[in-house]
């Protein structure tokens, strides 16, 4: 994956889903959602970027277990400090707080494995809980190439007990893959046991399971990511955990080594001591002060020791079209996606490597990888950017500004061409490679958040046309932003939208309040109006030039400033008494019989009109399909979180309907592309 890449073609590709998705008609509304969506903040903060320097070796050259031998292999400090612990003739309760990519499964796995093989037989010694199926699987594999690849660890029986692994009914370990029947589980309990906390509840209720349980052999319970059974969660968790012990007869906090691993920890001595009073709790096993294994990095004089500065200087602005990773229709090894047009990853990553490197006949070959990463230590702007930002996240603006600061040419920069150089160069990080040992290893690791904002209770405020130099009104900038953010003392009239996905009219949505006061302003009044389909609820258009009046409206005039409607004859507000006012067609949603009608009133859509805006899931679904269509972005991966179980279900299913189809845009505009504009439809088809 090349992160920087893909964060701004994230960004783009849902600028252009949301654009898409509200495509409008109406002049007066034309340039509002543009101008919304390019204000940093109203949509997205980021992205930030994060480098993390190497782990540090231990003292031992390699893995201490016997049964356990895998060439090249030479462990990180946090490794063989878990491993002390938990390989031990007493193995002891365990937490692992480490960033991802550190090697958290091993810390545990490798002495699990070590004892099983020492302790062949006689029932389950290990249960590993997972909070996802996801994860279990994953780890399942793992399990079963090392198993498979390791002579002295033959004879050793793990098995998945997951809803989703039952379908499998796999009765022996093979390759790639643990035991998923749950009648060979049951009648030859394995040695090992990957499931989820929900399962194993079931696993203790029912009597058709307890034939697992009956040799109490119990010596390791894990929990993976720890820090995500939170809440409720947790209770629920330690509750089990204190049942499992009572099935046991193992209620003494030390019988069980018990261990917990987060990717999450807060820095100081606080953190330190609320992760360990909330694996006491959790587990009611024994942590002390020393049974918490923190990551151990080298410091940047470590990493950079032998690293001699040799170039200075980034890609001037002549080198612009060489840095975008968003090419042009016709580009060798193009491929158009929905929004965007993306170059081949080699590609881009080859062009990027000679604009850095011009001196050097690159390759996407193994070992041009590797020599990547050598020369990116002597380069001086990578050294700079490095010893900048500390191991912590920078924001591209950040990033970009520190450059300014330090690289005098680059002050007479646009910004477009300082961020392409910025990620250009976290592109060439993230495609670097370095040897550990025999080991071919990350060069850096690389992180990129991203954040991007729910579109609910979008609102518009009026703003009245001003003459332009011609005399003639010109159409203005209407200003679109979140109700959330409008400050206490801000009184301006704003209303939330309605959009005809047909026609695609816009229109402020209201509801006409009692007598002759202003239209209501009051969103939750509003939306509870128009979804119990109030005869009160109205639509307001914006009367403009050369086009017909709406079907069934009146003429009024709108004030700005405090809402209320005046007679089209009006010069003042008859309420406020302010001159500017905006000339509007005012239409109740109610039909001939009276009845409240949602029908479009511009072109007789019936189902047609919807509140502008996009929750979670939709937004949630784009980022998907762009991820999974993106060429930067070669390992097909997500791991989605939600608050709850139920939420959950509904995601995942909306996820793969939405997903599928944004794919299949993508397929649709990659045939295309490809035929020239020559294709017929049988040949499309096909």
């Amino acid at each position: 994956m090349i992160p920087s890449i893909l964060a701004r073609q994230l960004d783009r590709g849902v600028r252009d889903f949301i654009d898409a998705m509200f495509p409008i008609a109406t002049p007066y509304f034309q340039n509002m959602l543009g101008s919304f969506l390019a204000k940093p903040g109203n949509v997205f903060k980021g992205p930030f970027y994060q480098l993390g320097l190497p782990f540090a070796h231990g003292e031992d050259a390699a893995i201490p277990f016997p049964t356990i031998r895998i060439e090249g292999f030479k462990p990180w400090a946090h490794q063989e400090s878990a491993w002390k612990r938990l390989g031990g003739p007493v193995p002891a309760s365990t937490l692992v707080a480490t960033g991802t990519g550190s090697g958290k499964t091993e810390c545990f796995l490798y002495p699990i494995l070590d004892y099983c093989a020492r302790n062949k037989g006689g029932g389950i010694k290990a249960i590993l809980l997972y909070p996802m199926n996801a994860l279990a699987d994953d780890q399942a594999r793992r399990i079963a190439e090392l198993v498979h690849t390791q002579s002295a660890l033959a004879g050793i029986r793990a098995g998945v007990y997951t809803g989703s692994a039952s379908e499998t009914r796999i009765k022996t370990m093979g390759e790639r893959d643990l035991i998923t029947d749950r009648e060979t589980l049951r009648e030859y309990p394995p040695d090992i046991l990957l499931t989820n906390y929900k399962m194993l509840d079931l696993l203790l209720l029912r009597s058709k399971d307890r034939p697992l349980w009956r040799d109490k052999a119990l010596k390791f319970l894990v929990v993976d990511e720890l820090h995500s059974f939170d809440g409720a969660q947790g209770t629920d968790l330690a509750c089990l955990i204190r049942r499992l012990r009572e099935r046991l007869e193992c209620a003494d906090s030390g019988s069980i080594a018990c261990v917990g691993t987060s990717a999450t920890l807060g820095t100081g001595e606080e953190s330190r001591t609320s992760l360990l009073d909330f694996a006491r709790k959790v587990f009611h096993a024994d942590f002390d002060d020393d049974s918490l294994i923190e990551e151990s990095r080298q410091t940047e004089k470590e990493f950079l020791a032998q690293a001699w500065v040799s170039r200075i200087g980034l890609p001037g602005p002549e080198s612009g079209a060489l840095l975008e990773p968003f090419g042009s229709v016709g580009q060798p090894g193009s491929v158009e996606l929905p929004g965007s047009v993306v170059s081949n990853t080699d590609e881009y990553i080859l062009r990027q490597m000679r604009l850095w490197f011009p001196d050097i006949e690159w390759s996407t070959r193994a070992e041009d990888r590797i020599a990547l990463g050598a020369e990116l230590l002597t380069h001086g702007v990578f050294q700079n950017i490095l010893r900048y930002m500390e191991g912590r996240a920078r924001s591209a603006e950040d990033l970009a500004a520190h450059i300014r600061k330090t690289w005098a040419p680059s002050r007479a920069w646009s910004d477009a061409h300082v961020q392409l150089c910025l990620d250009s160069l976290f592109a060439l990080v993230s495609y670097a490679r370095r040897l550990d040992g025999s080991r071919t290893v990350p060069f850096l690791t690389v992180r990129t958040q991203f954040w991007m904002r729910e579109l609910r209770r979008l609102v518009a405020s009026v703003a009245v046309p001003e003459p332009g130099p011609d005399g003639k009104p010109e159409t203005p900038v209407v200003p679109l932003m979140l109700a959330d953010e409008i400050s206490a003392t801000d009184k301006k009239v704003r209303l939330p939208l309605v959009h005809c996905r047909e026609c695609n009219c816009v229109a402020w949505l209201t509801r006409e309040a009692p007598g002759e006061a202003p239209v209501v302003q009051d969103l939750r009044s509003i939306y509870n109006g128009y979804f119990g389909e109030s005869k009160d609820t109205i639509l307001l258009y914006p009367v403009e030039e050369g086009a017909d009046a709406p079907e069934g409206s009146m003429r009024y005039k709108f004030c700005a400033d405090c809402g209320y409607l005046s007679p089209e004859s009006a010069a003042e507000c008859a309420n406020c008494h302010q001159t500017a006012l905006l000339p509007v067609w005012r239409r109740a949603l109610i039909n001939a019989n009276g009845k409240f009608d949602s029908s479009c009133p511009r072109c007789g859509s019936a189902g047609d009109l919807t509140i502008m805006g996009a929750k979670a899931a939709s937004l949630l679904a784009a980022l998907v399909g762009q991820t999974f269509s993106s060429p930067f972005n070669p390992d097909k991966k997500l791991l989605a979180f939600s608050d709850s179980v139920q939420d959950a279900s509904h995601r995942a299913g909306f996820l793969t309907a939405r997903a599928w189809t944004f794919s299949f845009r993508t397929a649709i505009c990659s045939v295309l592309a490809a035929s020239n504009d020559s294709c017929s439809l049988s040949e499309f088809s096909r």
